[in-house]
């Protein structure tokens, strides 16, 4: 999903652990922003956040670019 302005956008998946479909959930945010490129990253399963780098976090190095489809 990318928002109405284009600067964010957020990703959500099921992961494989050891062989079992859908054993964990994630949700990736990313964010193109003039005063620094976010990342977040949160994985959990049924019962427990397994990790989160917490809030939006500014990366050290690189670039993200958020691109829509073609409309």
């Amino acid at each position: 999903v990318v928002n109405q302005n284009d600067s964010n956008a957020q990703f959500k998946g099921t992961g494989t652990v050891e062989g079992v479909p859908g054993a964990v959930q994630f949700m990736l945010w990313a964010g193109d922003h003039d005063t620094g490129d976010m990342f977040r990253i949160k994985i959990w399963n049924d019962v427990a956040v397994l990790y989160d780098n917490g809030h939006d976090q500014v990366i050290g190095g690189g670039q993200i670019i958020v691109h829509t489809g073609k409309k």
